[in-house]
This record gives structure tokens, C-alpha cells and sequence, in this order.
């Protein structure tokens, strides 16, 4: 497998994927001018071209995830925009139901996700994306509908605690201090809270919500337990939390490649994130 990674204007980097942290560059092009090369030097790259094969039913497979995505956008937007904690849970069901279908599938439909969704941070857009992702490691994992659809569904409400959370915090356009950090924080405990309201007992989906903030380190909050301690559910929400924030702009900060991203789970997330979830999170890529 070959990855094109652009560099700058007009200049790309042909890949050896065959592992995607052993991999060899083996080729620098200049727009039509290619140089064959072997090359050890690990770059971070601006940005990343994937190129995989092609399967007949790709446009119609896209056209339903699109679709989904966008209808899950559009919930999500008014759930965060009303800033009611009454949530409508058929709505919610509808949605996650239509998620677990469409990411039911052999074909490698994550690479065309990351085609369509947006990289400039909001609420809703992060829990949709956090949805689709975690959806697709948990068909990986070879999680019943009944397991996946708690995974979902915990993933698409983590970040509904911060439905009480100060909106002048959430949107700081700058680093927050200390005691708005300990605000921010207490979105997960809150989360819980507001589904227990509205009827919502599944202990998988109050503890994905409850506890996708803990690390593996037992850096985490709420509670700072580790290791196998953390829910699985949890464990796979963190993660495709912790992805999808380094790919999206901040208004204080750029976001990260695909690739820089995955480089900094694999190198400097290793003691928070479990080591064997971001293997599989890196084969999803290829």
C-alpha cells in the first residue's frame, strides 16, 4: 500500500505503507519530476492523500454515510444549540440506529469518512464524529449490535455534560486557566447526571460518558482510576476523543494530520491510551 503525502506546493512524498510506523519513503515528486529513492528521515507532514482500492458500491456506500453524517450533524446541533438537558431520546435512538447501520460493513469505510467530515472544532460535530469512529472500532473488535450500539450512543452524548458548562468557556479563543480547566472537567460527572434524567440507565453508555477522561496512566479525571480499571467503552471513546481533537482547528492551535496525529498516540499518548486500540485505530487508516 502507497500513501501520497503532500509536502508543501507541488511537492509530494510517495509512501511504503506496509506498516504504518516502519514505512519508507521511496520516492520524493515535483510536480510531473519523480525521484526513487530510499530515504529513513520520519517527516511531519502537512497533509495526507490516501489512496485505496476501489469498490464498486464506494459512491453508494459514501452517499449513505454522508447522509447519516449530516442527519447526525443536524441533531447534535440542536441538542447543543437549545442548551435543554430534556433530550429527545427517540431522536437519539433513531440516530444511532442509522450510525450502527451504515459503519456494518467489511469495506474499509473509514478513510472515506475522514474525506467528508469537518476539521474546524464544534460540539456537535466532534460527538458525531467521535460516533462514526468508535462505531467502526467496535465492528473491528467484533462487538454484538447490542455492545456497539451502548459504544455509540455513549460516544455521540460524551460531551453532553457541557450542556452546564459556561459557553464563555467552551469558546475561549486562547488557553483556559486553571479554574476554568476544573469547569470543564466536571462536564463528565455532569454528563451522567443529565442521562439519568432522562431515563437512560445503561451502565455501559453512563460509564463510556462517565469515564471517557481517564488515561491508562490513572492521569485521567474523573476519578483517576487505570489500566484495566477503565470501562472498555471508555478506553475506545478516549481514544477516538483524543483523535479527532488533535485533527481538528482550535482556535488557539492548527490541527494535526491524520498522521501526526496517530504519530503522537503511538509515541507520546502510549502510557494514557491503550497501546492495543491504537493498533487497530492505525490498521482502520490503511
Amino acid at each position: 500500500m502507497y500513501y501520497k503525502e503532500k509536502v508543501f506546493d507541488e511537492c509530494w512524498i510517495i509512501v511504503n505503507l506496509s506498516n504504518f510506523f516502519m514505512k519508507q519513503v521511496i520516492a520524493i515528486q515535483h510536480s510531473s519530476n519523480t525521484c526513487w529513492l530510499q530515504f529513513k528521515k520520519i517527516f511531519m507532514y502537512k497533509e495526507i492523500l490516501m489512496t485505496h482500492s476501489k469498490n464498486p458500491n464506494e459512491p453508494i456506500i459514501q452517499e449513505k454515510l454522508y447522509s447519516v453524517y449530516q442527519k447526525t450533524v443536524a441533531l447534535m446541533e440542536s441538542i447543543f444549540s437549545r442548551k435543554d438537558e430534556s433530550l429527545d431520546i427517540d431522536a437519539i435512538d433513531s440516530c444511532v440506529e442509522n450510525i450502527l447501520e451504515v459503519t456494518s460493513t467489511s469495506f474499509n469505510i473509514f478513510p472515506i469518512i475522514l474525506q467528508f467530515i469537518s476539521h474546524i472544532y464544534t460540539t456537535s460535530e466532534h460527538s458525531t464524529n467521535v460516533a462514526f469512529f468508535v462505531a467502526i472500532v467496535g465492528y473491528k473488535l467484533n462487538f454484538n449490535d447490542e455492545k456497539r450500539t451502548a459504544l455509540i450512543y455513549a460516544a455521540l452524548l460524551h460531551d453532553i455534560g457541557k450542556l452546564s458548562i459556561d459557553k464563555q468557556i467552551l469558546d475561549k479563543p486562547s488557553f483556559l486557566e486553571e479554574y476554568e480547566i476544573e469547569s470543564v472537567k466536571e462536564h463528565s460527572n455532569i454528563g451522567c447526571e443529565i442521562l439519568l434524567k432522562n431515563g437512560i440507565k445503561n451502565q455501559s453508555i453512563l460509564d463510556g460518558v462517565k469515564f471517557h477522561h481517564e488515561r491508562m496512566d490513572g492521569s485521567g479525571y474523573p476519578s483517576k482510576i487505570k489500566g484495566i480499571r477503565i470501562p472498555m467503552i471508555a478506553r475506545i471513546i478516549g481514544m477516538c476523543d483524543a483523535f479527532d481533537a488533535l485533527t481538528t482547528q482550535k482556535t488557539y492551535r492548527k490541527s494535526y494530520s491524520s498522521f501526526e496525529a496517530l504519530l503522537l498516540m503511538k509515541k507520546e499518548m502510549k502510557e494514557q491510551l491503550d497501546p492495543k486500540l491504537i493498533e487497530i485505530f492505525i490498521l482502520m487508516h490503511s
